[in-house]
């Protein structure tokens, strides 16, 4: 892994530039043909090959701003090439799926000599709002509720009273070296999407189109193939040599030392120029909120404890990211200071990643909400009835307890 993917970014940034990209799909595509005049037929000829180098062009730039997460409704731009211009319009048919067309023109748009148009139906979706499983048989137990969208190569196995709401729902089969699967299974009173509102549903395998609890208002079989970014034990020195701040409390790459942020851990900072964590005991007795502040990328060689012994709140008021050698567990309630209203607007304002080729357990009291971006190259695990806001990449999650995910 090179230094330099890591080095210049900051804070949940970070996450994205491991590898999430923006989820692309083009469902449908069309090349349309448009002359002009009566004209010499060979020379029309090059003109509308050139018509129509443009016209991709075009469409090429509309899809580079949706991976930029800048492609809106309405969005429509003139580009201009040596070969020509194009007019492109963007129409959204919701917030995550939109209709690109793309009208090349030679020489120019004013005085064509030839027009060609393509146009598709693209999926383009924020990476930060998507829930990814690599290999996530059985991603949803007993009486889960999620909340998407979600992609999940393997199987998704919903029972009992398990929810999917708000798509869409992406379940790719998983590499040839394994059994075909995609899957999506249900069974008792599972349920995806609502009579109300249904979902989008992307699926590679098989799915029970009789039973009564399946609500999709549009069902696609070309799933798009999206690789889970790898980061593993070999990569973490290069990680620690990137990050803005590295606490080692032995000295040691081992990984052995816990950074534990409970009840008994006294204040304390951690600093590099303008980049520092933070972690903050009220002088006040019997106060169990406590407050981490972190800016910039921070490494931490061992596992992190944040919150228990107690700890009923930790808040966290700026953004930035910490990458642990070692697991990481959130014992307490964690939000952004101020926490935002409605919840489902965050990451709005700060937001806190954390990062481990290990895994995560996310262990609050119940009812108890927990803000993150997490990646957890082995597993995220979803202990107690809590209500989860944020992004969650993994191979394998487990889910337990009935969390709002």
């Amino acid at each position: 892994m090179r230094k330099a993917t890591f080095g210049n970014e900051r804070g949940v940034a970070l996450l994205v530039a491991l590898g999430t990209m923006a989820i692309i799909s083009v469902l449908g595509i069309a090349a349309l043909t448009v002359a002009s005049g009566s004209i010499d037929l060979t020379v029309w000829d090059m003109s509308s090959n050139k018509a129509f180098q443009v016209a991709e062009g075009g469409f090429n730039q509309a899809l580079a701003r949706a991976r930029e997460g800048t492609l809106i409704d309405g969005g429509d731009f003139t580009a201009h090439f040596p070969n020509g211009e194009a007019s492109v319009t963007v129409t959204g048919v919701n917030s995550f799926i939109y209709v690109i067309k793309s009208v090349g023109a030679h020489p120019n748009l004013a005085e064509p000599k030839a027009r060609r148009a393509v146009q598709a139906t693209i999926v383009s979706i924020d990476p930060e709002k998507v829930f990814f499983a690599d290999s996530a048989q059985g991603v949803v137990l007993g009486s889960a509720t999620f909340d998407g969208p979600l992609y999940v190569r393997d199987e998704l196995a919903l029972s009992g009273n398990g929810r999917f709401y708000s798509g869409p729902l992406f379940i790719k089969d998983a590499p040839a070296t394994l059994s075909p699967t995609g899957d999506l299974d249900m069974a008792g009173s599972a349920e995806v999407g609502t009579a109300g509102s249904p979902i989008i549903l992307f699926v590679d395998g098989t799915y029970p189109a009789a039973n009564p609890n399946l609500h999709a208002d549009a069902i696609f079989t070309d799933v798009p193939d999206l690789e889970m970014p790898v980061i593993t034990g070999d990569d973490l020195q290069d990680l620690r040599d990137a990050a803005d701040v590295v606490i080692d409390n032995d000295n040691d790459t081992d990984g052995d030392t816990p950074l534990t942020l409970d009840q008994n851990a006294e204040s304390t900072s951690h600093v590099n120029g303008g980049n520092y964590l933070t972690w903050t005991k009220p002088a006040a007795p019997g106060d169990k909120t406590r407050k981490l502040d972190v800016v910039g990328t921070v490494f931490v060689d061992g596992p992190v404890v944040i919150g228990a012994n107690q700890v009923t709140n930790v808040d966290y008021p700026n953004t930035g990211t910490i990458i642990a050698n070692g697991n990481i567990a959130i014992n307490s309630q964690f939000v952004p200071d101020p926490v935002p209203s409605p919840k489902t607007d965050w990451p709005e304002g700060t937001a806190m990643g954390l990062v481990t080729p290990y895994q995560v357990d996310l262990n609050p009291k119940t009812g108890d909400d927990i803000f993150a971006i997490v990646y957890a190259y082995e597993q995220i695990n979803f202990v107690n009835q809590l209500y989860f806001y944020g992004t969650a990449i993994t191979k394998l999650f487990d889910v337990q307890s009935n969390p709002h995910i």
